[in-house]
């Protein structure tokens, strides 16, 4: 999920599905695969601690 304000005080939501999928900040003109963000997270140990 991404919010950005826009020009006028409004605010723009997007959601962002998928490792191949890009986030981009506008401000700082920076761009992300979501696969390199999450690249040293293993989701399954996060959901096993969760059941613990």
């Amino acid at each position: 999920m991404q919010y950005v304000k826009t020009a006028d005080s409004q605010w723009l939501f997007t959601e962002i599905e998928g490792e191949s999928a890009t986030l981009s900040l506008q401000t700082i003109e920076f761009q992300i695969q979501l696969s390199d963000l999450y690249e040293q997270v293993n989701f399954a140990d996060s959901v096993d601690n969760i059941e613990e």
